[in-house]
């Protein structure tokens, strides 16, 4: 074990090597789990790759899937490398290979594909957008998880260009690198980026096929994808004018979305003679989300998804054992097949879901056959009836009807806000996000982060945790708006860098101007909704109250038509609420995060005078 010290003091002890290669190799750290070291090999602990990372470290990009510079180290006060961030995922590489996909992830459809790819598209914009190219775009340097989120790896290869000063990304791979870069010392462009994210792109819908692998069958010489490449051959494209040919195993280019094969031919045949028309990472994002929601479930086979536009299923009609078994899921549930992947910036959680809640059992037993009893005679779906997990607990159906009680004071979506300022350097922010740093620096002290929560130190003693009264505040003067205010997007590995600024807009043109009474208004105890008064405002700790052996549903939306559970609550479980609350139905509804779990989603306060929620400080509700 080697020790390891930070600029600032602080040691760290490389344990175990999990992963090496031949510019560096990658530790875990004594009693920091969620950390790694990277340390360079000898010839790679240049005084120029140092000053690359202290750039980095002071230019953060702040997102919870981007494995960032965290501290440079040093070993006898010489330069060895940094400490970052560990994520669990494994390359995309494994998700591409219809073979692995099946063997490791079996819930994985042609739907969940497209959601990967829009995430994929969505965290290179963010890396753009802050300014940064990625360069050395490829299979290994993105990781993906179970949910289809993406983490991108490696940033250390990027391409920096900040505070006057550049540092090159010099490494590439053939496959991925667009022909007009003829050698990796140049200044890359993100355009340069868009050509290599569109393969991976390709790859992740067509089964792992490179756009421009084939060859022509009547000619036994090969030639490489990369001189496919070069000559700009796009060998899936309706205007081929030469003999070289796809695979025949690899999917047919036209099941593909419209305008998803419309980006495809830009990218690969328009941006090969003009690189700068390639389409960016956005409007893969918005393409990809399009296709996606265009998607229709197989009637003969649920885990068959395909574009109706383009004629009858597809993966039915086909006879190519590579496409067939990859499609085909058999034992995967159907929840499982239809999960969704909400992007991690640009999609939020704006919206709730439904409950139902534990009794005494003789009436949990009568309500539910007096239930079954309109059921039948009604003919009415009971998929609908969603919020608690049924055992002797009393049912609550899903109302038919759209929220009509939503206070009028409450702006209609919140959304990421644009167009702040950073605190820290006045930098331009965007999507929602901040600088945390001048919080602290504001009083004179440092900060830090245990990838939960953030800290003022002083010294190495932290003086102050910083809460969701802070981050409100934070977003109010970054972007000049009283309505602002902090929320945590998602369940990534880093709940620390999950915070963003939103703000609300509505159709009434004063709103801005009230918008802090807007916001008090929205949650004056006072109000009822189906009877009720809320007990709560945002970002109080709430303990649930549910007796029996029921469950509390944490669901995707309050308002969706189909059930979506996320995780299931029990009784004096604790939660954190950060939106809310909305009334639908005549059930408050809240949207939370309950950390053990790392869960975000909606749940309901109560009904009929029922509470399954209570205060800290009154457990029961008495």
């Amino acid at each position: 074990m080697t020790l390891y010290r930070t600029s600032n003091g602080i040691y760290y002890t490389a344990t175990s090597r999990i992963a090496g290669g031949g510019e560096a190799d990658v530790y875990h750290i004594s009693k920091h789990p969620n950390h790694l070291l990277k340390i360079y090999k000898q010839h790679k602990r240049t005084l120029q790759l140092e000053r690359k990372l202290r750039v980095m470290k002071q230019y953060l990009i702040y997102h919870n899937r981007i494995v960032w510079v965290n501290e440079i180290v040093y070993l006898n006060g010489q330069f060895h490398g940094y400490k970052m961030p560990y994520v669990d995922a494994k390359q995309l590489i494994v998700l591409m290979n219809p073979r692995s996909r099946k063997s490791y992830f079996k819930g994985t459809d042609w739907k969940f594909l497209h959601n990967t790819a829009k995430n994929l598209a969505l965290i290179t914009h963010h890396v753009h957008q802050q300014g940064y190219v990625i360069g050395d775009v490829n299979q290994q340097n993105f990781l993906f998880d179970q949910s289809g989120y993406i983490y991108l790896i490696d940033t250390d290869s990027m391409q920096v260009q900040k505070g006057g000063q550049t540092f090159l990304c010099e490494v590439g791979k053939p496959e991925f690198t667009p022909a007009e870069v003829k050698n990796y010392q140049i200044v890359r462009h993100t355009y340069h980026d868009n050509f290599g994210i569109a393969v991976l792109i390709f790859q992740l819908l067509m089964e792992g096929a490179h756009p421009f692998l084939g060859n022509n069958p009547r000619n036994s010489k090969p030639v490489s994808t990369a001189d496919h490449i070069k000559a700009g051959q796009f060998l899936h494209s309706p205007n081929r004018n030469y003999a070289d040919k796809p695979p025949h195993n690899v999917p047919k280019f036209a099941i593909l979305h419209p305008k998803v094969r419309s980006l495809f031919i830009q990218a690969f045949e328009d941006g090969h003679s003009r690189p700068s028309q390639r389409p960016s990472a956005l409007h893969w994002s918005q393409a990809l989300e399009k296709a996606s929601s265009d998607l229709r479930q197989c009637t003969r086979d649920s885990t068959h998804w395909y574009f109706p536009v383009n004629g009858n299923c597809p993966w039915c009609r086909t006879t190519s054992s590579n496409i067939s078994s990859t499609n085909s899921h058999a034992g995967t549930s159907l929840n499982q097949q239809q999960k969704t992947v909400q992007p991690p910036v640009y999609n939020p959680p704006v919206q709730p879901a439904k409950p139902k809640r534990n009794f005494i059992w003789v009436w949990g037993l009568i309500v539910g056959v007096v239930f079954f009893v309109v059921l039948l005679n009604s003919g009415e779906d009971n998929s609908n009836s969603v919020g608690f997990q049924q055992s002797s607990e009393r049912t609550v159906s899903r109302p038919t009807s759209r929220p009509t009680t939503r206070p009028t004071s409450r702006p209609q979506t919140a959304q990421l806000l644009s167009g702040g300022r950073g605190l820290t350097d006045g930098s331009y922010v965007t999507n929602g996000n901040f600088q945390v740093e001048s919080f602290c620096s504001r009083r004179g002290q440092s900060i830090d982060n245990d990838n939960r929560n953030w800290y003022c130190l002083r010294g190495n003693t932290r003086v102050y945790t910083l809460t969701q009264s802070d981050f409100n505040q934070i977003c109010r003067d970054t972007y000049n708006r009283s309505d602002a205010f902090a929320q945590r997007i998602s369940s990534g590995n880093i709940p620390a860098y999950n915070w963003r600024c939103y703000g609300y807009t509505t159709s009434n043109s004063n709103s801005n101007n009230n918008s802090s009474s807007s916001n008090n208004s929205s949650h004056n105890t006072t109000r009822t909704c189906g009877g009720m008064n809320t007990l709560f405002r945002e970002g109080d700790t709430a303990i649930v109250d549910f007796n029996g052996n029921g469950a509390l549903r944490i669901l995707r939306n309050y308002n969706s038509s189909t059930i979506q559970t996320i995780a299931q609550l029990y009784d004096n479980n604790s939660i954190q609420l950060l939106d809310g609350p909305i009334c639908y139905g005549s059930v408050w509804y809240w949207q939370i995060y309950y950390r053990p779990m790392n869960a975000y989603g909606w749940i309901a306060e109560g009904r009929n005078g029922d509470r399954f929620l209570c205060p800290t400080s009154n457990r029961e509700c008495s």
